[in-house]
């Protein structure tokens, strides 16, 4: 799995990858026991060192991704920029209230912008602007909230004394911290049926942990 991220090339998922890890880290150092620390540990090393030759093989595809003069070659940046123009003119312009309608975001800038290259038009890169823009005031505040009761139920299971529910609940905890480069550089997480599988199966998961528990204390 790890290789399987790393020959993503994408630096996204790395960034997601990198704070999901330390968010574990912290969660088992403080609250694991010594032996699971000591597990823990010795995966991530031997992760790492297996790493180590595909980090050699691919090296010059890997490391130019950091480079500037690739970043502003291959348009990545400027890409999700535009976007978030698009998507500050599609608020400004239109109804944001209401919005223009989930999935109409890039026809309502179509609109706007008809002699524009339709490969170019692209969804903004940004979760939160997009759901903004499509589902106006409303959308938002409910997508806000549906998240908040989400990661809610997730601290409230780790809160519990029992260290494996805690642990566990850690676990689905990284999982979305790993995902949150996506909720503001991408839009997959809800232009995508892969992006809404992911995101709705982790959240789903994480409400089920909280019935759980509600049926232990019951």
């Amino acid at each position: 799995m790890a290789l399987g991220v790393l020959v993503t090339f994408s630096r996204s998922a790395w960034l997601g990858v990198f704070l999901g890890v330390i968010a574990l880290s912290f969660g088992v150092f403080r609250w694991g026991e010594s032996a699971q620390k000591k597990h823990f540990a010795l995966s991530f090393l031997l992760i790492m060192c297996a790493l180590l030759p595909f980090l050699f093989l691919f090296r010059e595809t890997i490391f130019p991704r950091f480079d500037s003069k690739t970043i502003e070659r291959e348009g990545s940046i400027s890409e999700r920029i535009t976007s978030l123009y698009d998507a500050k003119e599609v608020l400004s312009r239109g109804d944001i209230l209401m919005g223009v309608g989930v999935g109409n975001f890039t026809n309502a800038v179509h609109s706007l912008h008809p002699t524009r290259p339709i490969w170019s038009v692209q969804p903004a890169h940004n979760v939160f602007l997009l759901v903004t823009a499509e589902g106006g005031v409303p959308g938002v505040i409910l997508f806000l909230l549906f998240l908040i009761s989400a990661t809610g139920a997730i601290l409230s299971v780790g809160k519990t004394k029992n260290l494996e529910k805690r642990l566990l609940s850690l676990t689905f905890f990284c999982a979305f911290v790993a995902l949150l480069p996506s909720f503001f550089l991408d839009h997959f997480l809800w232009t995508a049926h892969f992006g809404m599988l992911l995101l709705f199966f982790l959240l789903g998961v994480v409400s089920k942990s909280e019935f759980d528990k509600g049926k232990e204390v019951s």
